[in-house]
């Protein structure tokens, strides 16, 4: 059912829904094929990608345990109207990772452009380990990115009911709920502060949750970029009245396409707002949350308008409509694929022998992925920082965009609040930094977080400079 019919299905429907996959594949610019395992494991579906030098495989992975209800025989059992929904949505969500994985490589996977020797130091030297994996955390795109663009084509808003209940947003009794920015700004804080956090105290749904918004967003200004009217009308009360999905997919499929053709995601996002937000970073951080003076009032504010026309088109359709940008936002999710229905998809063969090897060299993509790599271990001239505790610096990014990257090693146990405060370490930083720069670049801002980009815990300090 899967090979045959749901997963070839999805791969047409994006294909051909998608300008920048339909263009790519007739080009020949994506794999010929795409391998495909039936798991166990808790996860329903997911796809998984290596690369080695120059070659790059992927594969989707169905779990026959949590996906598709069998009996003891193996052999698949009805499913209810529910459990197609669910199989269907996934398979279209994944699909959209298997081609973005492909289309923008660079992001997803990693290729050659990572192995540990294609990186040196000012100084000349192999990067360690511990450098690579932050080159490598660097190189990938976010997961707001990765997991908002395929639930925004697949539908946003039927596939996390249950969270969106938990935060308030649809009633215990079904019902959508209206919000306003303000509800949004507090309910942002409380259930993610982020679009990327790695708080114990937070939940990783933020990026599927509030992922496909901001994505829906920047999909607009790419629209307007390229000469195209905006996809939202607006009413005099500050409500959206209506969405031209066409041009909103236009505008996801043209921000694709830069991607694809050498812009990172840094340069995407600081063309779009017009260095508003300086980079991916500083996307993630301020984006409905704003800064220190309070919330960003237009994304709190689209992100609530957005929600409560979902909220309309489902009090109108008398059910919760999927979200899709790809099938229609008002559209039911049990009516995208048909398990009865065998096809073919004449650019992908789907292989079951795992993972399958792709005809497109990582050499030949020219996909960036996050941030264009001004980024270097700056060893010569930052021993005064790394003498204060940093493991390395790295210089990102130029001109209005500069900053500097510091990262030091933080044990595990040292990440639980209160048994390490950071802050004094971390306020350091402005002397050092202002003392040793040009009169006409200080420090504007200071920001801490977390990340795990591989085996080890980092504390990272971004310096932006005025």
């Amino acid at each position: 059912m899967i090979i045959n019919r749901l997963q070839p299905q999805a791969l047409n429907k994006l294909i051909r829904g998608i300008p920048a996959f339909s263009e790519a594949a007739k080009a020949g610019k994506l794999s010929d094929q795409t391998g495909m395992v039936v798991s166990s494991y808790s996860s329903p579906a997911y796809v998984d990608r290596k690369s080695s030098g120059d070659d790059f495989s992927s594969s989707l992975y169905v779990s026959i345990n949590t996906l598709i209800r069998t009996d003891g025989n193996g052999q698949v059992q009805p499913q209810s109207t529910k459990e197609k929904s669910k199989l269907y949505f996934t398979m279209v969500h994944e699909m959209v990772h298997q081609l973005m994985n492909d289309y923008t490589r660079q992001g997803f996977a990693v290729t050659d452009v990572l192995s540990v020797n294609s990186f040196v130091s000012l100084d000349g030297g192999q990067l360690t380990w511990e450098e690579y994996a932050i080159k490598k955390e660097h190189l990938l795109y976010p997961e707001w990115f990765v997991e908002g663009t395929a639930n925004l084509v697949a539908g946003q808003y039927w596939s996390e009911t249950s969270y969106l209940s938990r935060m308030g947003f649809i009633a215990k009794d079904g019902t959508p709920l209206d919000c306003t920015a303000e509800t949004i700004y507090d309910i942002y804080l409380e259930n993610a502060e982020q679009l990327d956090t790695d708080k114990l105290s937070k939940r990783d749904n933020a990026r599927y949750d509030f992922g496909p918004i901001a994505i829906a967003w920047l999909s607009d200004l790419q629209a307007q970029a390229d000469g195209l009217v905006s996809a939202f009308s607006w009413g005099s009360d500050g409500s959206l009245t209506s969405v031209r999905e066409s041009t909103l997919l236009m505008g996801f499929s043209r921000l694709l396409e830069r991607l694809h053709t050498g812009e990172t995601l840094d340069d995407v996002i600081r063309r779009l707002t017009r260095a508003r937000f300086l980079d991916t970073e500083d996307f993630s951080h301020r984006f409905i949350c704003g800064d220190e003076n309070g919330m960003d009032q237009e994304t709190a504010s689209f992100a609530a308008a957005w929600m409560n026309y979902l909220a309309k088109l489902s009090r109108e359709q008398g059910r919760i409509v999927s979200g899709s940008i790809l099938e229609g936002l008002s559209s039911d999710c049990y009516d995208f694929l048909d398990e009865n229905k065998e096809e073919t998809c004449p650019f992908y063969h789907i292989s079951q022998s795992g993972f399958a090897l792709s005809n497109i060299k990582n050499s030949d993509v020219n996909c960036r992925g996050k941030s264009r790599f001004s980024v270097y271990t700056y060893r010569q001239g930052a021993s005064y920082l790394c003498s204060e505790g940093a493991n390395s610096v790295y210089q990102q990014g130029s001109g209005e965009a500069l900053r500097f990257v510091i990262q030091r090693t933080v044990p595990e146990e040292k990440l639980i609040p209160g048994i390490w405060r950071p802050w004094k370490w971390m306020a350091s930083f402005f002397p050092l930094f202002n003392t040793r720069l040009p009169k006409s670049q200080k420090v504007s801002r200071l920001r801490l977080t977390f990340c795990r980009p591989g085996w080890t815990s980092f504390l990272r300090v971004s310096i932006c400079l005025r």
